[in-house]
């Protein structure tokens, strides 16, 4: 079976925590749910929001095949593999992710300066067929 094609928005989903820090995954389908409701075209679980380096197999996998229950088929889902986490002072973030021929990342150009900049503004260009 092919892969779907991806379109539209794909929304990283954040991964809610119980107070004693076990997944809370009713309030993950509610968030899913929530998603899908405001238009979401597809979701990314264990992504760019910052939870992903930091759960263990069994809590990724979890994650996944809930979020696979509860769209069941309606939209695509991108689990997120991470390819690179950013070591921040304090601090370790996933910084990018892969998934077949899907690379994401994330950067902050008003924290690199003019490099962020020129970046952002190539990356502009190429997706309008300019570079």
């Amino acid at each position: 079976m092919p892969p779907p094609t991806l379109r539209g928005t794909i929304v990283p989903v954040v991964t809610p925590f119980a107070p004693d820090e076990s997944l809370d995954l009713p309030a993950l389908d509610r968030l899913v749910e929530h998603a899908l409701a405001c238009g979401a075209q597809g979701l990314m679980p264990t992504a760019l929001t910052g939870e992903g380096p930091l759960l263990d197999t069994a809590e990724t996998l979890a994650v996944w095949d809930r979020v696979f229950e509860t769209t069941a088929g309606r939209v695509p889902i991108v689990p997120a593999i991470i390819a690179t986490t950013t070591d921040y002072g304090q601090m370790e973030f996933t910084s990018s992710v892969q998934w077949r021929n899907i690379f994401a990342t994330q950067f902050h150009p008003e924290k690199s300066q003019s490099i962020g900049l020129r970046i952002l503004a190539n990356f502009g260009r190429l997706v309008q067929g300019e570079g």
